[in-house]
C-alpha cells in the first residue's frame, strides 16, 4: 500500500503566510490571494502548498524519499508555496527541480517576504542589506560530454542568484562561466568542471592545465572568454572581487560579492592592509608583497583608514614597476570623493579603484 502524506490546513496556511502569499518560483511575483466574488467576507486563493519530497511513494511519484516518515513528509519543512501554474510545473520534472533547489527557493522566498514586510517594497538582498541569510550552496560537476550551456543555465536558475545579485550581474557571470568551462575542456584538457553557487560567491573549479585569469583580462582580442571576462571585470568592479588560485588539483576562480573591505580577506589571500599613518607597514611592504606573490593575478590594497591625494601619489610612484607586470592592483576604499577618483585615474591609470559602502 502506498503512503499518502497530505498537508494539514494549518500547515498550508502557514506556508502561504511565510511566503507572503507570493509564489516561490524564481522570477514569479504572482500574488496568490485576493477577494472572492462569492461574498464580501471571502477570499480566493490561486496558490498551492507543494511537497518538496513527494507525498506519495507510488511508482508515478516524483522526488520520492522512502527514508522519510509520513510525519516528516507532511511537515512544514517539506513544503513550498507556489502559484497553481508553477506548482503543477515542478511536479513534472524531477531532474530540473530537485529537492535541494526547492528547499533553497523556499528559504529565499521567506527572506524576500521578510524584506517586503520590513521595507514595504520589493528590494533585492543587496539593496536591503540582507545578505546574511544562510542559504545552502548549489553545486554541479560536469564533463566534456555534457551539455555545458544547459547545465550551467540550470544551476544559475536554481540558485536564484538573480534574486540576490540582480539580473545583469548574474547573467554576465553565467556567460563567463560558460566560456571558462568550454576553455577548460578544449584548451586546458580538463575532465571535470565544477560550479558552486551560494548567496555570496560563485566558485569555478577545474582539473585542467593552469591558466591566468589576469592574462585573460588583458587579451586584446575581445572574443569568447576574454570578452566575457572583460565584461564582468569592467562593468562590476565595485561589486565583485576575484580570487584565482592554482591548486594541486587544477584551477579555482572565486567571484564574490562583498559589502565591506574587511570581507576581502575571507575570500582571497591576495590582499594587504595598510595604515598610511603608521610606520609598522610601509609602502615598500606593499611592493614586496606583490613581488613575492606573483601567483596573485589581482592584489587588493585595503587602506585601514581614510586616504588622500599624497597617499595615492606615493603608491603610484612606488608601484610603477608592479603596474606594468600584468598584475592587477585594486585599491579598495570605503568612500572617496570624485576628485580623488579622478586623481587616481590621472597619475595611476593602471590601478583600479573599488568602492565599498562600509
Amino acid at each position: 500500500m502506498n503512503r499518502r502524506a497530505e498537508f494539514s490546513e494549518s500547515t498550508k496556511a502557514a506556508l502561504a503566510k511565510r511566503a507572503g502569499y507570493r509564489c516561490a518560483f524564481p522570477g514569479c511575483r504572482a500574488i496568490t490571494i485576493g477577494p472572492s466574488a462569492e461574498s464580501p467576507e471571502q477570499s480566493a486563493s490561486s496558490g498551492m502548498a507543494c511537497h518538496i519530497y513527494a507525498a506519495s511513494d507510488g511508482p508515478s511519484a516524483r522526488r520520492r524519499n522512502p527514508n522519510l516518515t509520513v510525519d516528516k513528509l507532511r511537515s512544514i519543512e517539506n513544503g513550498i508555496w507556489m502559484c497553481y501554474s508553477h506548482g503543477k510545473l515542478i511536479d513534472t520534472d524531477e531532474s530540473t527541480f530537485p529537492p535541494e533547489a526547492l528547499q533553497h527557493w523556499r528559504k529565499l522566498a521567506e527572506a524576500k517576504a521578510r524584506i517586503r514586510q520590513a521595507f514595504g517594497a520589493d528590494l533585492s538582498m543587496q539593496d536591503s542589506g540582507d545578505l546574511d541569510i544562510k542559504l545552502p550552496s548549489i553545486k554541479v560537476e560536469m564533463s566534456p560530454a555534457d551539455n555545458i550551456s544547459k547545465l550551467i543555465q540550470e544551476i544559475f536558475f536554481n540558485s536564484c542568484i538573480n534574486e540576490v545579485w540582480g539580473d545583469d550581474l548574474a547573467y554576465s557571470i553565467r556567460e563567463l562561466t560558460i566560456e571558462l568551462a568550454r576553455n577548460a575542456f578544449l584548451h586546458g584538457h580538463a575532465t571535470t568542471f565544477e560550479v558552486d553557487i551560494d548567496a555570496c560567491k560563485v566558485t569555478l573549479s577545474d582539473n585542467g592545465k593552469a591558466f591566468s585569469f589576469s592574462e585573460l583580462l588583458s587579451h586584446t582580442q575581445r572574443r569568447g572568454g576574454a570578452a566575457a571576462a572583460k565584461q564582468v571585470s569592467e562593468s562590476f568592479l565595485n561589486k565583485l572581487i576575484y580570487s584565482y588560485i592554482q591548486t594541486e588539483h587544477g584551477n579555482k576562480l572565486i567571484l564574490a560579492r562583498i559589502r565591506a573591505s574587511k570581507e576581502i580577506s575571507a575570500i582571497t589571500p591576495c590582499n594587504i592592509t595598510i595604515d598610511f599613518e603608521s610606520h609598522k607597514l610601509k609602502y615598500d611592504d606593499v611592493v614586496s608583497f606583490c613581488e613575492c606573490h606573483t601567483e596573485c593575478g589581482t592584489v587588493y590594497i585595503v587602506p585601514k583608514y581614510g586616504i588622500s591625494h599624497s597617499d595615492i601619489a606615493i603608491i603610484a610612484e612606488k608601484m610603477k614597476s608592479i603596474l606594468h607586470t600584468g598584475q592587477t592592483i585594486v585599491l579598495v576604499c570605503e568612500g572617496v570623493s570624485s576628485g580623488l577618483e579622478e586623481y587616481i585615474t590621472k597619475i595611476a591609470p593602471n590601478m583600479k579603484l573599488m568602492r565599498v559602502t562600509r
